[in-house]
């Protein structure tokens, strides 16, 4: 019928999603989206608008979707939290194949490639993921896992970097085994938690 969307909306995206991490920004031309998302050229424009529209669409819902998904645990202690949280990632990687990889990390390689607005929305996303570890290392800080003088900034800053540097060499074909190790490895890098007698105490009123 005149008006109403002859397609899946959310099917395109995820497909348009799947395109975009396989091949890139760059590289995805409008015809590739049109075959990959099973919707015609004019459709496409008229529900979305141009690729970088598209895109910034698909980027949206993917960030939104991966800070959910990929959050550390509040109830852990730091070791076992960025271990955990590296692994999940490492799990999803896993999960969508090769040469698939993290929608924002790849994005972010080719970031000389794309548009204002989209490295605008790299920035964001990378920002917005480094300030979800902030919280949980302040969490963490607060109730004694972590010294009073651990630099909460240095450590989110640390492990963000770390998040991506996982994808980018999934992505080059290195072992889920050796990223594995890599990620056992970061964990050195966590002040030793302090002995209970240390601990803030808390407060009884």
């Amino acid at each position: 019928m005149t008006g109403r969307k002859q397609f899946d909306e959310d099917a395109a995206i995820r497909r348009a999603t799947e395109l975009f991490r396989r091949k890139g920004y760059a590289s995805s031309s409008i015809d590739d989206l049109v075959q990959t998302t099973r919707v015609s050229r004019s459709s496409l424009y008229g529900t979305f608008g141009n690729k970088e529209q598209l895109f910034l669409s698909v980027m949206s819902r993917y960030c939104t979707r991966m800070m959910a998904r990929l959050a550390p645990q509040n109830d852990l202690p730091p070791a076992d939290a960025m271990r955990s949280f590296l692994l999940s990632l490492l799990d999803a990687l896993d999960g969508w194949g090769r040469p698939g990889g993290c929608l924002v990390t790849n994005t972010c390689a080719e970031y000389a490639n794309t548009t204002r607005s989209v490295q605008q929305m790299c920035k964001e996303a990378l920002a917005e993921q480094e300030a979800q570890l902030r919280e949980y290392f302040t969490l963490a800080q607060s109730r004694g896992d972590l010294p009073a003088g651990a630099d909460i900034d240095q450590l989110s800053s640390f492990y963000m970097s770390m998040r991506h540097s996982i994808g980018v060499l999934w992505r080059a074909g290195e072992s889920k085994q050796k990223l594995t190790s890599i990620i056992d490895a970061s964990i050195s890098v966590i002040p030793h938690r302090l002995p209970p007698s240390s601990r803030p105490r808390r407060s009884t009123a």
